[in-house]
């Protein structure tokens, strides 16, 4: 993801343990976000290559 580490975080808030909670159950049923958190740039490169 090109520009991540130039204005990473803009900004930074405290959240209580329910918006916690609520935001980690969103994160079950968000398509993009299973995605995300799977995804590996090593095994996408090596899978590059394997053909």
């Amino acid at each position: 993801m090109p520009g991540v580490k130039n204005n990473g975080v803009l900004t930074v808030k405290r959240i209580n343990e329910d918006a916690y909670k609520k935001g980690k159950s969103e994160e079950q049923i968000n398509f993009y976000l299973q995605q995300l958190m799977t995804f590996n740039p090593i095994q996408e490169k090596e899978g590059a290559y394997a053909s």
